[in-house]
């Protein structure tokens, strides 16, 4: 049982000032959300559909830097497609200057083996790459080409595997940081389908005035950060809301006597969430500091209730004999079933009807086509993960550069 040891700072006695229960039911409050951050998400039964925008700004001397690595990088994996590195570039690329982009989710989920992601990324809108599960099936789908795989086969090119691999839990790791508020930002499982073990944590309420305004501070054992927490105070545990996240590292002290900053995250736009009680914020904004500046905005669209039907037409596998549910009708270039009980793959003519391609000899455009594919949309998701988990890797570092 994960102990939290609660340090409640004493208050002079006014009449604006909270009673020392409240005060107490504040510090509880705070210790469910923190352990209830670590649990397992449920988002069975709902379309969760949300936006964000992200934009990366590099200083001058840290970019120079890595475009250097970058240009070296490149020139190592050229003309090797399936080269190990080319994780790390996309990740690096991800982390030059860059405008706002904006990227749409959708997202279904049973919670077991049977999901679909829909990303539109922030180029045009035809241009999109879903991946999903029907039960034994998973499969990839462009707007030009789509791969059926055996859900316990692992996918051919390492670019469509990792794909396949990352997509479902950073969709699901977005929407638990509108979820689960607090601890969202420390967990340490990429995957929040898994249960994950709640580390013990100091909670302190420092402060809760008459205006209904409360500050907390958040130190989770043995790292060298901690949360300075603020938000708002009600007699309802529904109506208690946590609306600024600022993490700070005391590694800090050892140059400028003071911690140091690494980010702050602002909550807002609380509204309630279909099938849970209270109020729960649709935007989240996070800022991280130097050296390199990130800004993501994460912004729920909304939240609807879709029955069997639906999720048994979004998740079934992409044919060209009929439209998709969520996409409309998609002309494939290429669809490739590589089911142990497949149809083989098929290739579209110019004149738009589809042939077969013996499996014996399959076509080298399409199989290049299908690598190239797979590392665009990994890119678009590598961008994703460089937003989603800046935070963590500040926080990861053993040293300030």
């Amino acid at each position: 049982m994960v102990l939290l040891a609660a340090a409640v700072a004493t208050f002079g006695q006014s009449a604006a000032t909270p009673s020392d229960q409240t005060r107490a039911a504040l510090q509880k409050w705070l210790e469910e959300a923190w352990a209830d951050g670590f649990k397992p998400i449920q988002l069975a039964g709902y379309r969760w559909e949300f936006e964000v925008e992200s934009r990366t700004i590099v200083e001058p001397a840290e970019l120079e830097r890595q475009r250097a690595e970058l240009a070296t990088l490149r020139a190592n994996i050229q003309g090797k497609p399936d080269h190990p590195d080319r994780m790390k570039i996309i990740g690096m690329e991800a982390g030059d200057t860059i405008e706002p982009r904006v990227t749409r989710y959708a997202l279904w989920d049973d919670d077991h083996d049977q999901w679909r992601v829909s990303r539109t990324p922030p180029t045009k809108a035809e241009q999109f790459d879903d991946v999903g599960r029907d039960g034994e099936a998973m499969w990839l789908l462009t707007s030009g080409l789509s791969i059926i795989w055996d859900s316990s086969s692992k996918p051919g090119p390492a670019s469509q595997h990792a794909v396949l691999a990352v997509n479902r839990p950073v969709a699901r790791m977005y929407v638990r940081t509108v979820l689960s508020r607090v601890a969202s930002l420390d967990a340490t499982t990429l995957d929040p389908a898994a249960d994950a073990a709640i580390p013990s944590a100091r909670i302190a309420v420092l402060s809760a005035d008459g205006d209904r305004r409360w500050s907390a501070r958040l130190e989770p054992d043995g790292k060298d950060w901690y949360y300075e927490l603020n938000g708002r105070w009600s007699d309802s545990p529904n109506e208690r809301l946590i609306e600024r996240i600022t993490t700070l590292r005391r590694a800090g002290r050892e140059r400028s006597g003071r911690d140091l900053l690494l980010g702050v995250t602002t909550l807002s736009d609380f509204r309630p969430v279909p099938g849970r009680s209270g109020s729960y914020p649709w935007m989240s904004q996070t800022e991280n500091s130097r050296p390199v500046h990130n800004r993501s905005v994460t912004r729920l669209r909304s939240v609807t209730a879709v029955d069997g039907t639906e999720f048994a037409a979004v998740t079934r596998v992409p044919s060209i004999s009929e439209p998709d549910a969520f996409r409309g009708e998609v002309k494939f270039n290429n669809l490739d079933d590589r089911r142990a009980a497949g149809g083989g793959t098929v290739q579209r003519l110019p004149q738009g009807t589809y042939v077969p391609i013996p499996s014996t000899q399959p076509p080298e455009p399409a199989s290049g086509t299908s690598r190239a594919v797979g590392w665009i949309v990994l890119s678009g998701f590598g961008a994703s993960i460089a937003a989603l988990f800046a935070f963590r890797w500040f926080r990861a570092r053993q040293t300030y550069v």
